[in-house]
């Protein structure tokens, strides 16, 4: 299939499998005109706005055994668990202090915050701040999560990893692909916002496969895309293979945008970390908004899923302050609002145009 024709499938509504595939193959020359449309898609479907989100990391314990994941159950890494009251303390801090209106709770999979627990964190967190607040746990029973929604939490942050089903359980050993797609289908049930998506060049994973992983997003109906390249650990099995190039993931980002016009994309850290420009090249790629990790910093080098992750021993104030310098520099609308392309409802200032 040429260029061209692909490209036309895709401006035409259409997403066949063979399409998705050419353009991850594309060529230098091709791929320029890749990010080119995908920028401009997103400049006519969601405007300048960029949006600045913090993600703050409260637990480093997992009872998994992920073969990418630097802090499996198997990692020697120092562990830590933050109290619930610093978490609150932490979050609205953020809020109120940085302007962030949006942050994502992060851990490994960790029993030890029971699902009262988490309630409580997030009833106290809306009490103190009116944000938008994600969580991103993990495998919970459905009944936990609707009661995290009741309690006042509003998205989940839940990736697939991949949709080859064999590929999930070889990475993800003792871990089940149906239980992944369940609790997929029941956050929208939930009402949710979700935040999904994969990881570009796992080992054995074919470009075919990429192919899939972008066209699952449509069907698990995203609101927001997460996706980012395979960075190896040293702590885990992995640690011999390669990260995919920079270019094939920002192909992968480029290829969501253009078929998901209006979805909120972020730049995740590991793009910033495989590449000093990675975070530019991301937003000229179709990206529309940034990740700052808020993690307190006697933590955040704790939760090391992956070596030198991108600002990691920054201050916060400081990756806050040139985020937001990074997009005012590149002539785009920083948005610190709360979300109306995802919660129509919110009355204050809008993150979308």
């Amino acid at each position: 299939m040429e260029f061209s024709d692909a490209i036309s499938e895709l401006e035409s509504g259409g997403a066949p499998l063979e399409a998705v595939e050419r353009l991850l193959l594309a060529n230098p020359q091709e791929e320029k005109e890749l990010f080119s449309l995908a920028d401009e898609t997103r400049e006519r479907h969601v405007g300048k706005s960029t949006c600045v989100h913090g993600v703050l990391e409260f637990s480093n314990f997992c009872k998994n055994s992920c073969l990418y994941c630097g802090i499996r159950k198997e990692s020697p890494v120092k562990r830590y668990r933050m109290q619930p009251d610093e978490i609150v303390e932490n979050v609205a801090w953020a809020a109120k202090e940085l302007g962030y209106k949006m942050v994502v709770l992060q851990s490994g999979e960790d029993r030890h915050y029971t699902g009262e627990t988490l309630c409580e964190l997030a009833r106290e967190i809306k009490k103190r701040c009116n944000i938008i607040l994600f969580f991103s746990i993990g495998d919970r029973t459905q009944e936990e999560y609707a009661s995290l929604k009741k309690a006042g939490a509003d998205g989940v942050l839940y990736r697939f990893e991949t949709s080859s089903s064999e590929l999930f359980e070889k990475m993800r050993p003792g871990t089940s692909f149906g239980t992944r797609m369940a609790h997929l289908s029941f956050f929208h049930e939930l009402k949710y916002l979700v935040a999904t998506g994969f990881i570009i060049g796992l080992p054995h994973q074919s470009s075919k496969q990429l192919a899939q992983d972008i066209l699952s997003l449509g069907k698990l109906k995203a609101n927001m895309i997460s996706i980012g390249p395979f960075l190896p650990s040293p702590l885990t099995p992995l640690a011999s293979q390669k990260s995919p190039s920079l270019p094939l993931a920002l192909r992968a980002l480029a290829i969501c945008r253009l078929l998901y016009k209006k979805v909120r994309m972020p730049v995740t850290t590991a793009f910033e970390t495989l590449d000093p420009a990675g975070r530019q090249k991301a937003i000229f790629a179709g990206a529309n908004s940034l990740m700052v990790n808020i993690t307190p910093r006697k933590y955040s080098q704790c939760y090391s899923i992956y070596p030198n992750r991108f600002g990691e021993r920054e201050e916060i104030e400081k990756l806050t302050r040139e985020a937001i310098e990074f997009v005012q520099g590149i002539g785009r609308r920083v948005c610190r609002g709360y979300a109306k392309d995802l919660r129509p409802q919110f009355s204050a200032p809008a993150c979308a145009e």
